[in-house]
């Protein structure tokens, strides 16, 4: 009985130990480790006690439209696994792209602004590792002022001299921009500050639309704003008909946004980014059917942004905070990540 009594207190322990998340816990920067291309992999293990499993199998990717575009904006850098607020920024950025991807948008047409020198994060967790999925990294640039202006610009048909955009857009394209951040605001006001934590400088809400705003044809335009007191922009992206704009922020302009746990990955991540995502995909970030479906009206097996925002609002920590959302031409009913009537 001793010597049971014994064995199991170590099984216990080592249990106790491996819960607390990932063995495999490292930050690279820099070109893309050899041993982290695609095929070789470590294990990584988040114990109930105690599972021990490889990553997920790679993502289905839907056929690649020309028509859609996104512009993914983390300013925020990551600097350690598993941290919780810090680590969050990479992880949503992932998912995200990870979303983008399934959905339908060609990699090249997405374009990445993170860091502060154009590298990906690396992290133990292969789920969110970009050399074991892709086989590449997936920033295009380092997150700064005058970057997110040249693409946009670009975008807009302004300038011809930035790498990662090949054209300009058309009335027939469709345009995602996400923006993940710290925001600040005027007391009693509506005024969103966003900060560039990797360079010090900010934008304001303003001068972001400004900013936005340089690309002038578009066929539709989504705008999703993850940051503290974010709805600052909702009057800043749409004040009047015609724009075909929907805007979605993750706190009114007195409220802080938060992140959730737990997640089925024991990840950090924002809670608006989460379900966000969970919403557009119809599964969690591990790949498991949801609890409560957001294809809602009517069940026709696809998600639009109205049936998203319905999802992602009310958050955990206030559940009376109204949708925050912006639709001034009224297309959230009718517009898609994915089929039907996303070009």
């Amino acid at each position: 009985m001793q010597r049971f009594l014994k064995r199991f207190s170590y099984i216990f322990m080592i249990c106790l130990v491996l819960s607390g998340g990932c063995i495999t816990v490292e930050y690279r920067r820099g070109p893309i480790p050899e041993h982290l291309s695609m095929g070789e992999h470590a294990h990584s293990c988040y114990c109930g006690c105690c599972d021990i499993s490889g990553p997920r199998p790679p993502p289905v990717l839907s056929p690649a439209s020309e028509y859609k575009h996104a512009v993914l904006i983390c300013a925020g850098v990551t600097n350690a696994d598993r941290q919780r607020y810090n680590s969050a920024y990479w992880y949503d950025l992932m998912s995200q792209y990870l979303m983008l991807r399934e959905r339908g948008f060609n990699d090249e047409n997405i374009h990445v602004l993170y860091g502060y020198d154009g590298e990906d994060y690396y992290p133990g967790l292969l789920d969110y590792n970009s050399a074991h999925l892709f086989g590449k990294k997936i920033t295009d640039m380092a997150i700064s002022k005058a970057n997110i202006e040249s693409v946009f610009q670009a975008l807009g048909g302004k300038r011809s001299d930035v790498n990662c955009v090949s054209r300009a857009l058309t009335d027939e394209d469709y345009l995602y921009i996400w923006w993940m951040g710290h925001g600040g605001s005027d007391p009693g006001t509506c005024n969103l500050y966003l900060p560039i934590s990797v360079t010090g400088e900010e934008f304001t809400d303003v001068e972001l639309s400004n900013c936005i705003n340089q690309v002038s044809h578009y066929k539709k335009r989504v705008v999703a704003v993850m940051t503290c007191f974010s709805s600052g922009i909702l009057d800043d992206m749409i004040n009047e008909k015609g724009v075909n704009t929907v805007t979605l922020a993750s706190s009114s302009c007195d409220e802080y946004s938060y992140d959730i746990w737990p997640t089925c990955d024991r990840r950090p991540h924002a809670e608006f980014n989460y379900k966000l995502t969970e919403a557009i995909r119809q599964m969690d970030i591990c790949n498991k059917p949801l609890k409560k479906d957001p294809d809602t009206n009517p069940k026709d097996g696809y998600v639009s942004l109205a049936e998203a925002c319905d999802y992602i609002a009310p958050p955990m920590r206030n559940p009376t905070a109204p949708r925050k959302i912006s639709d001034p031409d009224k297309i959230s009913d009718s517009t898609y990540f994915n089929e039907p009537n996303t070009p």
